[in-house]
């Protein structure tokens, strides 16, 4: 039986949405993409928690986001607020200019 974690559903969203390569894990995703406030995020922008973050969401409204629980769970929008404490931080990856979107 297959399924996504956390990191591997962030980094599968945003090769098939967006064409944009991202790293595997966590920490890495949290340490490439670019550290935006709370009120800056979008929907598509990345939610860490910890540091170096353990878990990863996919921003989805304010106090909410798309994530993969743990592997074998399934993928569902839920509460920023129902994640194990933080410190959450935002992150932000884009295509690099002059890249044609897909």
């Amino acid at each position: 039986m297959g399924g996504f974690d956390c990191s591997g559903l962030a980094q599968f969203a945003f090769k098939k949405g967006a064409g944009i390569d991202i790293p595997r894990v966590t920490s890495a995703q949290q340490a490439k993409a670019t550290r935006i406030s709370a009120s800056q995020a979008k929907a598509g922008d990345l939610v860490f928690f910890g540091s170096p973050a353990y878990h990863v969401g996919i921003f989805s409204s304010p106090g909410k986001m798309i994530h993969a629980p743990h592997t074998g769970t399934v993928v569902r929008e839920e509460s920023i607020s129902n994640v194990k404490p933080g410190p959450v931080t935002y992150g932000r990856f884009s295509k690099p200019a002059g890249v044609a979107s897909v």
